[in-house]
């Protein structure tokens, strides 16, 4: 028995130890802070519409039932994020009820937490929203306003980058 226990023991110290394994560095997630999206009501909207900027403003009336609306936020981010001379201005004109359960997520998942984000707090939006000039009853709707709170051009369909562009190229500096 004695042999049995010295050649274990001769055998475990010649053996060539288990590499330890490197340690591995999980990468935290990057942490974002959460979507915020501001209520504003139609009185103060008009009154944002027609104020005096340091930029040129575009906004954007969008909701998350509207197909062409959702499918134009990735450019609208991305253009956002190329031209920090403007400020794009996002409000949803979904119910405010559904604020926490459908506008919040659709902007995380958009990734447009960096913008202007703001949803129409009225019982039905779309009845408000007729009080703004030109309104055509249909989104998405974008508007751009100068500095001085003038809306110099309205599209009332989903824009590509190339007519955005090209319709701010047209205010000038």
């Amino acid at each position: 028995m004695s042999f049995l226990i010295l050649n274990l023991i001769l055998s475990c110290s010649a053996a060539e130890p288990d590499p330890v394994p490197e340690p591995t560095v999980e990468e935290a997630p990057v942490k974002r802070a959460p979507p915020s999206v501001e209520g504003i009501d139609i009185d103060a909207l008009e009154t944002l519409l027609t104020s005096k900027s340091d930029k040129v403003r575009v906004f954007n009336f969008w909701a998350t039932w509207c197909g062409p609306c959702v499918a134009e936020l990735p450019m609208l981010r991305e253009f956002a994020r190329e031209h920090q001379e403007i400020e794009l201005v996002l409000v949803s004109l979904d119910m405010h009820s559904v604020r926490a359960k459908r506008v919040i997520p659709y902007i995380a998942k958009y990734d447009l937490s960096g913008l202007t984000n703001y949803q129409l707090e009225d019982k039905d939006p779309s009845v408000a929203m007729r009080r703004i000039e030109g309104w055509p009853e249909s989104i998405p709707v974008t508007l751009i306003v100068d500095k001085n709170g003038e809306t110099q051009r309205q599209f009332n369909a989903a824009l590509s980058k190339e007519v955005l562009t090209a319709a701010l190229t047209t205010l000038g500096p």
